[in-house]
């Protein structure tokens, strides 16, 4: 069984695109997981390991903040209706059995619409219990791959949000490449805080990977950032299940002190394994890459790892998972070039 992680989400309620679009190549049409791969090299090896006949789109925040999934649809598809339109025009697109869109229902009368020549498209409010077959993008991911398929062009905007104590977000579209600090700046309440706090370096609350605001760009990793010195850290709920501090309980941005990282051993809990969704053992790629079984590690799908950064929040014995995979990964990358 497979549990997500679930957030105490905070939203913006708008999204600035302070650049207008960005440039664009064209693309042809090609089978699911090779376009998906296309778009997103880094999920390459998920999307082959998962590459089937059932597409699932996740509307369910898989981040701590960015933009309410309503203001996302509002923002990427100008009527509802186009929404359904484009999920159809997708399917036949790549001839999809089935198509699951999570997060959203909108009619009380029925959660799935006709079979369309034997395929269908299913609506579920939340995710599954257990993880289904098939392959699942985020709405950012399928705006981008119905462009591909249906308009032939490849989109090089990418969402962008940033916290800011004590809880606002601004999210921003803008293009791949473009300065951190000049995406951010377009929001007066960022900027009155970069001139406060100059030097500011920004990171991911999941995978703790950091930003330097004059040298690094928008990019793959850096969707939801916030400043390193904000004082506001991702924590679970309050609970009396103290000794399971991410089982089952929300994760949301609350003030903290910086505590040092302890290390412990593995004690093979697997916590890892259960919030993967790429549907991997993180704990058992490690040991293996840090005994220099890299053979063993390929074996496990390494190639499959989408550098969420989740098998390393929720490990108790605060085990490097995320810098291993990642390391490992680059290593992959740069001898196959």
């Amino acid at each position: 069984m497979q549990r997500m992680l679930t957030f105490d989400y905070v939203p913006a309620e708008t999204i600035l695109s302070p650049f207008g679009a960005g440039p664009e190549e064209r693309v042809a049409i090609r089978p699911l997981a090779e376009m998906l791969g296309l778009l997103f090299p880094r999920k390459g090896g998920y999307f082959r390991r998962r590459g089937s006949g059932v597409l699932s789109i996740s509307l369910v925040p898989q981040e701590p903040f960015g933009p309410d999934p309503r203001v996302a649809l509002r923002f990427l598809f100008p009527l509802f209706s186009d929404f359904q339109k484009a999920v159809a025009e997708t399917q036949d697109a790549f001839d999809l059995k089935k198509v699951v869109v999570i997060g959203l229902n909108p009619a009380r009368e029925s959660d799935r619409s006709p079979d369309r020549q034997g395929k269908r498209t299913v609506y579920r409010r939340r995710h599954p219990r257990r993880a289904g077959g098939g392959i699942q993008i985020s709405l950012l991911d399928f705006y981008k791959l119905h462009r591909a398929a249906i308009e032939g062009v490849i989109d090089a905007m990418q969402l962008l949000s940033i916290f800011t104590p004590p809880a606002r977000v601004a999210s921003f579209y803008v293009p791949r490449g473009t300065l951190l600090r000049d995406a951010i700046s377009a929001d007066p309440t960022v900027r009155q805080y970069l001139e406060k706090h100059r030097g500011a370096e920004l990171e991911h609350p999941i995978t703790g990977r950091t930003f330097d605001l004059e040298s690094d760009t928008v990019q793959d990793g850096a969707d939801a950032l916030i400043f390193s010195d904000c004082g506001f850290a991702l924590g679970p709920r309050r609970s009396f299940l103290r000794a399971f501090p991410y089982f089952n309980r929300p994760l949301g941005m609350r003030p903290t002190r910086a505590i040092p990282g302890r290390r412990t051993p593995c004690n093979n809990c697997l916590r890892c394994a259960r919030v993967c969704p790429a549907g991997l053992y993180p704990s058992y790629l490690h040991h293996n890459l840090v005994g220099g079984n890299s053979d063993a590690a390929e074996a496990l799908h390494l190639d499959a790892c989408i550098r969420c950064g989740k098998c390393a929040l929720v490990c108790p014995a605060s085990l490097p998972l995320h810098q291993t995979l990642v390391g490992a990964l680059d290593r992959m990358s740069e001898e196959s070039e």
